[in-house]
Parts: C-alpha cells; sequence; structure tokens
C-alpha cells in the first residue's frame, strides 16, 4: 500500500469513528442562509482564485439547501485560506463543520433506482466521509464548484466512477478502500 493510500486509510478510519457515534457535540453547524455567491465568481487574488459555485445541473438528489450549505463551506474554506493548509487539516476543518449534523441510517437506500444522493445536513457513517473528503479534495485543487463536487463524491462512492444501479456503489468497506487506491 502506498504512502498517500495508508494516509487515506488513516483520515477515512478517523473519521468513520468519529462520525458513527460517541456523545452528541452541542455546536454550531452550518445552517442555510442567502450567499451572495454568482456563478463563476472567485474571491482571493488571481494566483489562487477559486471558483465557488457553478449552475451545473449535476442530476442528483441534492436539494437547495445542500447547494447553499455547500456554498457557505466553500466560502468559509476560501475566507480562511484553507487551501493553504496540507490534506489534514483541511480535512479535519471541513469535518468539524459537520459535527452535530443528524445522522439518519439508509439515506442511500430511500430511492428505488440508483441515484448520486447528496446530502450536506444530514448523514451515516460513510456518507460523511464522503463528504468531507470530496469536499477537502475540492479546497485542495481548487475546484470548488458544486459540479466538482459532485463528480469527486460520484467517484468516491461508484466503481470506476459509474451509476449502474445498486451493484455499482461500493458497500463495502474493503471495496471502497481498493476503488479509491486507484
Amino acid at each position: 500500500m502506498n504512502r498517500s493510500a495508508a494516509v487515506l486509510l488513516l483520515l477515512v478510519l478517523a473519521f468513520y469513528s468519529v462520525g458513527c457515534g460517541g456523545e452528541q457535540y452541542e455546536t454550531e453547524r452550518i445552517a442555510p442562509a442567502t450567499v451572495a455567491v454568482t456563478s463563476g465568481s472567485t474571491l482571493l487574488d488571481s494566483s489562487t482564485a477559486l471558483s465557488i459555485t457553478d449552475n451545473t445541473d449535476v442530476g442528483s438528489d441534492a436539494d437547495s439547501t445542500d447547494r447553499i450549505v455547500f456554498e457557505r463551506l466553500m466560502k468559509s474554506a476560501v475566507d480562511s485560506r484553507l487551501n493553504e493548509q496540507h490534506l489534514g487539516q483541511i480535512v479535519q476543518e471541513v469535518g468539524s463543520e459537520f459535527l452535530g449534523a443528524e445522522y439518519v441510517a439508509g439515506l442511500l437506500d430511500e430511492s428505488d433506482r440508483e441515484t448520486l444522493v447528496i446530502s450536506l445536513t444530514k448523514f451515516d457513517c460513510v456518507l460523511y466521509v464522503e463528504a468531507v473528503l470530496a469536499a477537502s479534495q475540492g479546497v485542495v485543487s481548487g475546484d470548488l464548484t458544486f459540479g466538482g463536487y459532485a463528480d469527486r463524491l460520484q467517484k468516491l462512492r461508484y466503481r470506476d466512477g459509474a451509476i449502474d444501479g445498486y451493484c455499482s456503489r461500493l458497500h463495502y468497506f474493503t471495496d471502497w478502500i481498493n476503488e479509491n487506491e486507484k
């Protein structure tokens, strides 16, 4: 196992243990609010300009609340210049934004057909890890668009990044690690 896969495994295990048990924390979590961000707008200077939003229809089950939460999360990342931190710090900061979020089991199984479910207001253990990693990867790469987030989430969740029915979803932790090690 190469070094990046080992680091990813440690991060996943840490988030899995934090997101799936223990005491409930009374912390402020991201709440929906109006964000004055226009399509394609950028913040920071030109050398580190990060695109905040786009109008991409990601064809998922995401609702407007999830988009607003995403925009607030990315605006916070830009305002705090999170992209200048190392990946571990980015993952920690992004993950902490969701402390206190509602735990709901079986979110991916609510629909009769397999679709890309995006939820940034409620999670199960695996959805939490996927959401944090996909958002953190966006901060690292500079792609803070909702469409980019959806693409990264799909690549994390599905075999070869392709939604092809229930069986294409990575259901076992070992499958998830092997697929995302590629």
